[in-house]
Order: C-alpha cells, then sequence, then structure tokens
C-alpha cells in the first residue's frame, strides 16, 4: 500500500483517501491533504460533506 500512497503523492491529487482494514471496518479513512498535511481518520459521510461544502465554495 505504501507504494500506491507514494505514487499518488507524485501525483499531486488534491485528497487522497487511504482505506485500510482498520478504518474499512468502522466506515472510516484517513484524509492526506496534498499540501503536506496529514489528516486523521474521519468518517466517510463527514468527508463527504466536507469535500462538497468545498466544491460549492468554489462555484
Amino acid at each position: 500500500m505504501a507504494d500506491k500512497i507514494r505514487n499518488a503523492q507524485l501525483q499531486k491529487l488534491p485528497f487522497l483517501l487511504v482505506v485500510g482494514a482498520r478504518e474499512a471496518a468502522g466506515s472510516q479513512t484517513v484524509v492526506r491533504i496534498h499540501d503536506g498535511r496529514n489528516g486523521r481518520s474521519v468518517h466517510v459521510d463527514a468527508f463527504v460533506k466536507r469535500l462538497s461544502s468545498e466544491i460549492r465554495a468554489r462555484q
């Protein structure tokens, strides 16, 4: 999985969602933001709401 994370970082994706066995069991994801900030585990629904609001703000 480390190779996949590294490749995504090199592609400069704005958000990288990491879902391992622990996160999948709890419907959570770890959000990594391209500017170097590592996120913490958040519930998938909370991330979708946050992303939706950011998209609306840009329009």
